[in-house]
């Protein structure tokens, strides 16, 4: 008889993590946003990690996802800095062998550490990582594109709805094409932006026609915005 494994919830993955450390290196990253730096001591330096190597070397430890289970332990492992091993004769009762665990760490004095079990995905909130990360690409699309403008004009003023439009198409158009054979899904340009068309041109979009699509750009960026400020609360995703 085959057993269907137990279904890990979105907000329990390391994807879901990789969002929030995205969305928080954005909010580091801008001046207008003041991050509560206490809630990440554990985290470390983020500003100066890519995701895989901050996960690898800080992340794992600081999230640790699935914290608070119990499990058996295969005997080759050994305890660490985040659990004790401990061995639990099978001829006690379930009682007798939380007593004398209990009296266990009573006489090893201890004390829980103290990790980054505050900082958790908001389970009570659906995750769509396609979303999330459109909101993410969008959030830096209008960012690069307004430093250019003020690189070039001297001044810094917000994008257009077209033009950020036009940027966002050709980004996801961009990516579908140059990564057409790779071995993996990719994100497609979000359904609402093909409304009036797929153009890439911003002097070219009919804003009437558009229109649709301007919206949901302009929510896109309100809605990484919002997350911006949230991830600087230590929230995620709200």
């Amino acid at each position: 008889m085959t057993t269907t494994p137990p279904r890990i919830k979105r907000s329990e993955t390391k994807e879901a993590y990789r969002l929030w450390f995205e969305f928080l290196k954005r909010a580091l990253a801008d001046e207008s946003v003041t991050v509560n730096r206490k809630l990440y001591v554990s985290w470390g330096d983020v500003g100066s990690y890519a995701f895989d190597r901050w996960w690898r070397e800080i992340g794992s430890d600081a999230i640790q996802l699935g914290d608070g289970d119990v499990a058996i332990v295969c005997a080759a492992t050994r305890s660490d800095k985040n659990a004790y091993l401990v061995s639990v004769p099978k001829s006690l009762t379930s009682t007798d062998a939380a007593n004398k665990l209990r009296r266990l760490l009573i006489d090893l004095k201890h004390t829980p550490v103290r990790t980054a079990k505050g900082l958790r995905v908001n389970d009570s909130v659906e995750l769509r990582f396609s979303t999330y990360r459109g909101w993410l690409h969008t959030y830096d699309i209008n960012r690069k594109l307004i430093d250019e403008i003020e690189k070039a004009s001297g001044k810094r003023s917000p994008l257009k709805g077209r033009q950020l439009l036009a940027a966002v198409r050709k980004f996801y158009l961009d990516r579908t094409e140059r990564l057409k054979n790779a071995n993996r899904k990719i994100d497609p340009l979000p359904f609402p932006f093909f409304t009036g068309g797929a153009e890439v041109d911003a002097d070219k979009i009919n804003v009437l026609a558009s229109a649709t699509a301007i919206s949901a750009v302009l929510r896109y960026l309100k809605e990484a915005q919002q997350l911006i400020a949230n991830v600087a609360m230590g929230k995620f995703p709200s």
